[in-house]
């Protein structure tokens, strides 16, 4: 038997927090709240193929599904940084100047 086709109420990834306690938690996210977080910066940064990411949200941080995501579905390139380089601005305009990004998240 094929697989049926996912809805949108479906779940896409389950995020993982501390929260506001301090206690880890999942969060669920459908596909339809990620779908419409990219599709609306995607809409409000008129992003396209000639784009270039600079991705500084955290994997654990909910934007990061920005950087991911509307990538892909535009043809944009994504500028890693080093995990040690998360709070490190000069890192961020060095590797901004060197790969000529032209989106901060």
């Amino acid at each position: 038997d094929a697989p049926r086709p996912g809805a949108v109420s479906d779940l896409a990834y389950i995020l993982y927090t501390s929260g506001s306690t301090g206690e880890p938690k999942g969060v669920e996210i459908s596909h339809l709240a990620a779908a419409n977080t990219v599709e609306d910066l995607q809409r409000r940064l008129q992003l396209t193929a000639d784009d270039r990411i600079l991705a500084l949200s955290a994997l654990e941080f909910d934007l990061s599904v920005f950087d991911l995501f509307a990538a892909l579905s535009t043809g944009a390139a994504v500028i890693g940084i080093e995990p040690e380089a998360q709070r490190d601005a000069p890192r961020w305009r060095e590797l901004a100047l060197q790969h000529r990004a032209s989106v901060l998240n």
